[in-house]
Parts: structure tokens; C-alpha cells; sequence
């Protein structure tokens, strides 16, 4: 099928991609289904797109490559709700707000995106601890240690 996207073209997206989310994402009540797709060869940033509405897309990444002691315990109800076991391929995504100068670029680690591929559901959730805020500084003052190439920021 074809999905229209928000900030790059038109892609083929096979249907075994897309991504339901059962509890939708906050503020997109009507958003349920979603595909993954890289911006760019090579970048850690991808964009969650809305397969049904072109301009619902959000930036994100996997949150490790920045924060390597990032970690959380995932509620069982949540387990329960995107069918994870001992051998699911599970993701951790994080939505991503991009500055014009990328060094000033937040992430929101405080309600990562937990998806499984092997049923392609995926859920938002919030974290109960306190040391995670939705506003982290993306590179957290240490750009040369980050994975974007040189040149991009």
C-alpha cells in the first residue's frame, strides 16, 4: 500500500509493517495504525508515521544510542497488551523534538514507545520515575560521543 508522508514522499509500505496501536498515542485518539520509516540512510532519527492522517508523524529514535543507562521496568499489563514473551523482538523508541541547532534538540524519555514486531503492536507509555522528563537534552552536552555524523549539526 501507499502512505503519503509528512516530511519525506510517498512510500510502499508492505502491510505486514504497520503498527497498531490498540490504546493510541496521547492526543491522537483516532490514530491507530502507524509505519516506521528511516529519514535518512544512515541517521539514528526515524519518523512514526500515521498510515491514515499524512500530517500525524513524529520524529523518533532508539533512546540507547544517547542514553546508554536509560532503563525502565515495563508494567505486565503492558506486556500483557502487546503479547511480549521471552522471545519477542521488542523496540524502544523515543520521540525526538529537532532544533535548528541540533545540539539544542530534546527527547522524551519519560513516555517511550515500546513496540513488538513479531505481533507489530505498539503502545506510548508513561514511567513513574521521577528522573525521566519528557525534555532531555538529546546530546546532554556531549556531541562528540553522539552516532550523527559530523557535519550535522
Amino acid at each position: 500500500m501507499k502512505v503519503k508522508t509528512k516530511f519525506l514522499d510517498e512510500i510502499e509500505v508492505d502491510e505486514k509493517d504497520i503498527l497498531r496501536f490498540e490504546k493510541r498515542l496521547p492526543g491522537f485518539p483516532e490514530e491507530d495504525r502507524f509505519v516506521m520509516v528511516p529519514i535518512q540512510e544512515g541517521s539514528p532519527f526515524y519518523l512514526l508515521q500515521s498510515v491514515k492522517t499524512t500530517p500525524v508523524a513524529f520524529v523518533v529514535l532508539n533512546p540507547y544510542l544517547f542514553y546508554t543507562d536509560y532503563e525502565f521496568k515495563l508494567p505486565g499489563s503492558v506486556q500483557k497488551e502487546l503479547q511480549i514473551n521471552e522471545s519477542s523482538r521488542i523496540e524502544v523508541w523515543t520521540m525526538v523534538v529537532l532544533k535548528d541547532e541540533l545540539k539544542k534538540s530534546t527527547v522524551n524519555l519519560k513516555a517511550p514507545i515500546i513496540i513488538n514486531r513479531d505481533v507489530g503492536k505498539g503502545q506510548q507509555i508513561i514511567l513513574e520515575k521521577e528522573q525521566y522528563e519528557t525534555r532531555h537534552l538529546l546530546f546532554a552536552g556531549n556531541q562528540e560521543e553522539s552516532p550523527v555524523a559530523e557535519g550535522e549539526s
